[in-house]
C-alpha cells in the first residue's frame, strides 16, 4: 500500500501534449469534405474529430512528459490527469494518454460544468495523508483558480505550480493578475 505524501494534477490540452487548436478545425472540415462542421470552439474540441491522431500530429511536451512519468514512479505520489474535455471523450483522451506508455491513477473528463479545484478538493478530502501538491497547466485562469481555493482552505499544503506556456515550463513562485478582459475570435 503506498503512503502518498503528495498528489501531481496535469491538464491534457497544451500541457501533456501539443493538441490541435480551434484553427485546425478547418483542416478537418476539409478533410471531411465539409461533412463535418464547428462554428465555436468548443464545438471542435467537444468532438472526437479534435483528438483524431489519424488527422492531427499530437505530441507530448518535455519537461512535462518527465515529471509525469516520474510522478507515476514515485510510490508516495498519486497522479491525476484532469481535463476540461468532455466525459464522451474519455476513450479519445486514454488513446492519447497510451501512446505515452505510462498513464495516471485517475482521469476526470469534466467538460465546463465542473471546476477542476473541486475535483482536487475530492481527492484531498480522500487522501488526507497528502501534503504536497504539483499542478500543471498552460491557462492563467486555471491555475489562478487553484490557487484561489487552496488560500480559501484551513489546511495548507505545499503547492507547487508549474506553467506551460508555447516554449518553456515555469515553476511559479508568485505571481499577481490585473485587468482581465475576455478573448472574442472576429
Amino acid at each position: 500500500m503506498k503512503n502518498l505524501t503528495k498528489i501531481s494534477v496535469f491538464d491534457l490540452d497544451e500541457t501533456v501534449a501539443r493538441m490541435p487548436s480551434y484553427t485546425a478545425s478547418k483542416h478537418v472540415e476539409k478533410s471531411t469534405d465539409g461533412y463535418f462542421s464547428f462554428p465555436t470552439p468548443y464545438s471542435f474540441y467537444d468532438h472526437p474529430l479534435s483528438m483524431d491522431t489519424s488527422i492531427h500530429n499530437i505530441q507530448f511536451i518535455s519537461p512535462v512528459l518527465d515529471d509525469w512519468q516520474q510522478s507515476m514512479l514515485d510510490i508516495n505520489s498519486r497522479t491525476i490527469l484532469i481535463t476540461h474535455r468532455t466525459e464522451q471523450l474519455r476513450t479519445y483522451v486514454k488513446r492519447v494518454i497510451e501512446k505515452a506508455v505510462f498513464g495516471f491513477d485517475a482521469i476526470y473528463c469534466l467538460g465546463r460544468v465542473t471546476e477542476k479545484f473541486d475535483t482536487l478538493l475530492k481527492e484531498l478530502t480522500k487522501y488526507p495523508e497528502i501534503a504536497t501538491v504539483d499542478i500543471y497547466e498552460d491557462t492563467l485562469e486555471q491555475i489562478i483558480k487553484y490557487r484561489t481555493g487552496f488560500e480559501s482552505l484551513s489546511r495548507k499544503y505545499e503547492v507547487n505550480f508549474y506553467f506551460v506556456d508555447k516554449s518553456n515550463v515555469f515553476r511559479l513562485l508568485d505571481f499577481k493578475v490585473d485587468k482581465k478582459r475576455k478573448i472574442k475570435l472576429i
